[in-house]
């Protein structure tokens, strides 16, 4: 069962968006993250409306509402509690595989 919920803020045009999931996929290849789901909200249309409503049905819009409000951001990818909506960490283009990585653990062992 998932604790921590990795959703990445997405759009088709997005530079950034392709430097973080490039980055994350390699950590998640190369290390054991039990406890962790990944998914996304998908912002391509820009549809503030519709990337909250996403955000609902996936469990998390409580945590997207709070980090973004009003203006919506994508190549990030907000690392949540999975019963809280906590926002436990974020991770984004800047950050090496090995700080990704260690932001995953970090969040993990907030829950323990």
């Amino acid at each position: 069962e998932a604790r921590v919920i990795a959703v990445m803020s997405h759009a088709d045009w997005c530079p950034s968006c392709k430097v973080v999931e490039m980055t994350t996929q390699k950590v998640r290849a190369s290390a054991k993250l039990e406890g962790i789901a990944f998914t996304q909200i998908d912002y391509t249309g820009k549809d503030n409306a519709a990337f909250f409503l996403d955000g609902d049905a996936l469990g998390v819009g409580e945590a997207v509402r709070e980090r973004f409000g009003d203006e919506i951001f994508t190549g990030r990818m907000l690392l949540v509690d999975a019963k809280t909506q906590e926002i436990l960490g974020e991770i984004d283009k800047g950050m090496a595989g090995t700080e990704v990585l260690q932001a995953f653990r970090d969040a993990l062992a907030s829950h323990s």
